[in-house]
């Protein structure tokens, strides 16, 4: 759509391509739950409602995938 401007910089930082790299390495569950949690800024309940599953097992699900992305963001910044 050429009249709407760009609000997002094509050109990516180093920090930002890792992040995405680190990302597309994570399981569609995990990166779901993560994007819910950082990007959609839902509370732990929210995202519970959103995924059909129980206030305690999405808190878990949360934790297990910011656990998975540290890791694969390490490995990330190691290769980089």
């Amino acid at each position: 759509m050429e009249d709407v401007p760009e609000l997002v910089s094509p050109v990516l930082t180093r920090e930002q391509r890792l992040v995405r790299r680190a990302l597309e390495r994570l399981s569609r569950d995990d990166r779901e739950v993560l994007l819910l949690d950082g990007v959609g800024a839902l509370s732990g309940a929210e995202i519970a409602a959103a995924l059909g599953i129980s206030r305690a097992a999405a808190y878990a699900r949360q934790a297990r995938a910011r656990g998975r992305f540290v890791a694969r963001y390490a490995e990330e910044v190691e290769d980089a």
